[in-house]
């Protein structure tokens, strides 16, 4: 793969294609005067490697898992309580199964699942679309 930069006017963003044809069968598919270019050396975007893809997606896991934890602790030092043990379990079985996606860095995984946890006093909607902000930026979505 190389990348490509596909231009129209002062409107630019880089690529990678297997080919030029198949860079500008992209331009032309995004309307009428956009052209694709090889991008220089100094432009090329590296690809990166299935262990690094993994590392990434396990440090941002954990990461998630942090400001989850936080926000747990933001909740009880601004309402000045402490999340009860009922309100705990109810909470970590809320979210097992997006821990867990977490810990082993399957984040499209855990986006797919995000939407259909129930908020509630302390899972708010606000923290909701946080989080759905949060990892849809990290994905690209």
């Amino acid at each position: 793969m190389k990348t490509y930069r596909i231009v129209k006017n002062n409107w630019f963003t880089f690529q990678n294609f297997a080919s030029l044809a198949d860079a500008q069968a992209f331009a032309d598919g995004l309307g009428a005067g956009y052209t694709a270019t090889l991008a220089p050396p100094s432009e090329q975007i590296q690809e990166v490697s299935s262990a690094d893809k993994v590392s990434q997606d396990l440090d941002f896991g954990i990461s998630l898992i942090k400001l989850f934890r936080t926000d747990n602790a933001d909740y009880e030092k601004a309402n000045n309580v402490q999340i009860t043990v009922p309100e705990s379990i109810a909470l970590m079985e809320k979210f097992q199964g997006l821990i867990g996606l977490c810990q082993v860095g399957a984040i499209a995984e855990a986006y797919a699942i995000l939407p259909g946890i129930v908020i509630d006093t302390i899972f708010t909607q606000e923290r909701k679309d946080k989080y759905l902000a949060t990892l849809q930026n990290y994905l690209g979505v």
